[in-house]
């Protein structure tokens, strides 16, 4: 169909699937953390959020609401542009696009939240 056609020709295809790009540190600043707690008021009171996405298919992320810093522990999948993550038994599925400098993450319900990386 036209639609495959259009995927195969797409470029955006192609920066989803660099699984050494993921790897690394990412986070939201402010703005970035603003725009999240309008899509969804249960982070309300969201200070900073980092997740570190190791070699070995481990992540961690560490992020602070009103002042008390969690830190969770889970692992992740690449496979074309769907990262899934495991935490505790919970599955996390998105559709993702990774740049040098950028990490966009949309869930089923069509939320979005772009990352930046880390660097050092």
């Amino acid at each position: 169909s036209d639609l495959v056609w259009i995927e195969d020709k797409n470029p955006l295809s192609t920066l989803t699937s660099d699984r050494d790009k993921l790897i690394g540190t990412w986070y939201l600043n402010t703005d970035d953390i603003a725009a999240i707690i309008q899509q969804d008021e249960d982070l309300l009171g969201l200070e900073s959020y980092e997740a570190t996405f190791a070699d070995d298919g481990t992540y961690v992320e560490r992020y602070t609401i009103i002042g008390i810093t969690l830190e969770l522990t889970g692992t992740w999948t690449l496979d074309g542009n769907k990262l899934t993550q495991v935490q505790d038994g919970d599955r996390y599925e998105y559709t993702v696009v990774i740049t040098d400098v950028a990490l966009t993450l949309t869930d089923a319900e069509g939320m979005t939240i772009i990352m930046r990386k880390k660097n050092g």
